[in-house]
């Protein structure tokens, strides 16, 4: 039974990232493409990072007290409604109200999903290696993330707003299949009065916002996280018009993302060696921090394609590390009733970091230069890591 949980889960993150992915190699260029700057780009994006960060944790105690599946299923509407209106919209503020719905999506999604795995294999009695699941799981998202960008980018030669209307359609899609495909067997739903079940959710977030703040190696793995998403918002948004001038063609970049996806393997791949030469996350997490970040330092020093290229996989492999360590490391240390709360606690500290990093190095980018945008969020991001694990480790 429990194979028959990871063909499920591994199948789902596939089709959900496929389904995400078709816009994201061309997303900046499309925002660019309607008489948008670097900073208001930079501005639509932090409106969603800042109503996930507000959404985290209600979304995260509905999935704990209203189930897992049932939140996963709506998160995948709700997006599918986000990316519907993306495709209809040509304004600065038809795209924020774009962003405020996908942000509630994407909210419904984090730490239910994962938890839904977690838990049931746990319920089958799964006797195998959790990091295993995770390096698997970033390896089939990866796979998703390689083949999606790539049928966008060449999608967005004949029209920069199509990867969206195929994102819309393709999550509904995986919205409905999930509907009679997920089992939750094991899950004891609250009776459903709203009143009640408003009441529960409050107690769930309450007692879940107090562990992630008092548990010390959850709150350390947490503050990783929105040191992480501070300073790779830089990359994350510039890189498609920082390569456009050193390349040609909308679809260079679909290409691009498919070589990021596969440093990301890459990544995956030694993470998995990583966990089992250091047992204490900490310093696995330390390692993937210092190689994003070297990695940005190095390709903001130069101006050639293929010399800015090879330092940028560099900081993808160091992102590809860090995430199979985080999951396991947190997973290893959060009881079952919160989970999905306290992922989104974590995924909370996430987006709040990842909203400041957009204004702050979406100023730097437009008033000074992308590439000095990448050197800072680089720089940052290796002092604020050896700060906090020195801190922590004393």
């Amino acid at each position: 039974m429990t194979q028959k949980v990871l063909r499920t889960y591994f199948s789902f993150v596939f089709l959900f990232e496929l389904a995400m992915s078709f816009p994201f190699s061309v997303y900046v260029l499309f925002l660019l493409s309607q008489k948008m700057n670097l900073f208001q780009v930079s501005l639509v994006n932090m409106v969603f990072m800042s109503a996930s960060f507000l959404l985290e944790i209600p979304t995260g105690a509905f999935a704990d007290t209203l189930g897992r599946k049932f939140s996963f299923v709506v998160s995948c509407i709700v997006i599918s409604i986000a990316f519907f209106v993306y495709f209809l919209s040509h304004s600065f503020w038809q795209f924020i109200l774009a962003e405020l719905i996908a942000a509630l999506g994407i909210a419904f999604h984090s730490g239910a999903f994962q938890s839904w795995v977690v838990d049931s294999l746990k319920h089958y009695n799964y006797q195998g290696s959790m990091e295993k699941v995770f390096s698997r799981e970033e390896q089939v998202r990866i796979i998703a993330l390689i083949i999606g960008p790539l049928i966008g980018g060449f999608a967005g030669q004949y029209n920069l707003a199509l990867p969206w209307l195929m994102s819309a359609i393709g999550m509904l899609i995986v919205g409905i299949v999930a509907y009679f495909v997920m089992k939750e067997p094991y899950f004891d739903r609250k009776s459903f009065g709203i009143k009640k079940i408003i009441t529960e959710m409050k107690s769930v977030a309450v007692d879940s916002f107090a562990y992630g703040l008092k548990n010390k190696i959850v709150f350390t793995i947490v503050c990783f996280s929105a040191i992480q998403a501070f300073c790779v918002q830089s990359p994350n948004m510039y890189w498609q018009p920082g390569f456009a001038k050193l390349s040609t063609g909308t679809s260079t970049m679909g290409w691009l993302f498919m070589f990021f996806a596969l440093a990301t393997i890459i990544g995956n791949k030694i993470a998995v060696w990583i966990m089992k030469v250091f047992k204490d996350g900490k310093i696995g997490l330390v390692i993937s921090q210092f190689v994003v970040g070297g990695g940005l330092i190095v390709a903001s020093l130069f101006s050639s394609f293929y010399l800015v290229l090879m330092p940028f996989l560099v900081h993808e492999v160091g992102r590809g590390i860090y995430m199979p360590i985080k999951s396991k490391y947190l997973n290893e240390h959060i009881p079952s009733k919160q989970r999905a709360t306290v992922i989104s606690f974590d995924a909370m500290f996430f987006k709040i970091g990842s909203a400041l990093g957009l204004l702050v190095m979406g100023l730097v980018a437009k008033n000074i230069s992308i590439p000095f945008a990448w050197m800072i969020s680089g720089a940052i991001l290796i002092l604020g890591t050896s700060i906090l694990y020195l801190k922590r480790r004393g």
